[in-house]
């Protein structure tokens, strides 16, 4: 196997640690490293794609998929337990009215 493509995916093998582990800084760092091989591979004219790198690619972007997820899900759960949560009754009359949540306020005692 070609040393580039070694390089390659021990990248993507740490890339794949840096994303198991939540350290997503520590992945995007190996962005530039990455990049770099890819440009060298595609300078030799190995632009075919390969088995072992396509293999480790996709992996790691079901991972990335996973913690987008996550990190979207914690910011929306962030968001109701800031904002609360806005509920719904009808009057007397039949008429909709919206009950706002009250926001938490912090105490602070000394």
């Amino acid at each position: 196997m070609d040393r580039l493509v070694a390089d390659l995916l021990a990248l993507l093998e740490a890339e794949r640690a840096h994303l198991r582990r939540g350290d997503l800084a520590a992945a995007a760092a190996l962005i530039p490293r990455k990049t770099a091989c890819v440009e060298k591979l595609e300078r030799k004219g190995i632009t075919r794609p390969i088995d072992a790198l396509t293999e480790a690619a996709e992996l790691n972007l079901k991972l990335l998929d996973a913690a987008k997820s996550g990190v979207e899900a914690a910011r929306d759960r962030l968001t109701v337990i800031r904002d609360g949560v806005t509920t719904s009754t009808y009057s007397e009359r039949g008429q909709r009215t919206r009950i706002a949540a009250v926001r938490p306020e912090l105490e602070r005692r000394a």
